[in-house]
């Protein structure tokens, strides 16, 4: 992976159903880009995160836990019209034995990594395989992104049950500063990182921006809000937008 930083063509749809300028300045930003959403789980966090890939212009890979790849692989399947830009789905975050198999893998060359340039490359590996995949399925010039969903989802398959093993592994927290480190350092993508609003990560701290969604189904129909955050300290900058849902489209209420 380049260590290059590009900036994505500037293109967007204009009409309502497409992303608001407030959410396409993520995509317009430099890369890479960390962008948390934070959630409640549920089939109303789907529809929603469907309705806004159905609205994307570029490619993507969506890093899924077990249970949901399959779904994700449905609607990709079924869109009509199909995304303009090729999407990929991974599945699990427990692939080839998960974090004990890396475990044993590195617990074999301490010698190199007692070398501070190369531990860093080798920190790395510690991440699901298939996040690291997702990063070599994008185009090189930066226009693509990855969705994972979610984290905590993806952590719950990866790390072992047990509080403590015998295998010396990182921590979430430390897992957490390797996925952002790991992403500024090698990755040419906009990462969007779906998080459990109940989750104690702290991914949201280590993103550029920050997406609270809130939602509520009633009559059929789902509607609700997005509280954005970018940047941060003293630098950062908040927009809201309103929403709902319409056949699967998603149609922006603007307030400008």
């Amino acid at each position: 992976m380049s260590t290059h930083q590009t900036t994505p063509s500037d293109s967007g749809p204009a009409d309502s159903t497409a992303l608001p300028e407030e959410l396409n300045a993520f995509y317009r930003a430099p890369r890479p880009t960390i962008v948390a959403v934070l959630a409640r789980a549920g089939p109303e966090r789907f529809a929603l995160t469907a309705a806004l890939i159905r609205a994307m212009t570029c490619p993507g890979v969506i890093v899924a836990t077990r249970d949901g790849a399959g779904a994700y692989r449905t609607l990709l399947a079924s869109a009509a019209p199909q995304p303009p830009g090729p999407w990929t789905v991974l599945e699990g975050g427990n692939s080839e034995g998960g974090v004990q198999a890396v475990a044993r893998a590195l617990a074999h060359s301490r010698d190199l990594i007692a070398e501070p340039e190369l531990e860093e490359a080798l920190s790395a590996l510690w991440l699901p395989a298939h996040i690291l995949e997702a990063f070599g399925l994008l185009p090189a010039d930066g226009s693509g992104l990855v969705i994972l969903d979610s984290w905590d989802g993806l952590l719950a398959e990866y790390l072992p049950d047990v509080e403590h093993d015998s295998e010396a592994r990182p921590t979430v927290p430390q897992l957490e500063k390797i996925l952002a480190r790991t992403l500024r350092k090698y990755a040419q993508a906009l990462l969007i990182v779906i998080v459990d609003s109940a989750s104690r990560s702290e991914v949201a701290h280590l993103a550029d921006g920050v997406i609270e969604v809130v939602t509520q189904g009633q009559f059929g129909v789902l509607s609700g809000s997005l509280l954005i955050t970018r940047g941060n300290g003293n630098s950062s900058r908040q927009d809201s937008l309103r929403f709902h849902l319409d056949g699967g489209t998603i149609r922006w209420h603007s307030s400008r």
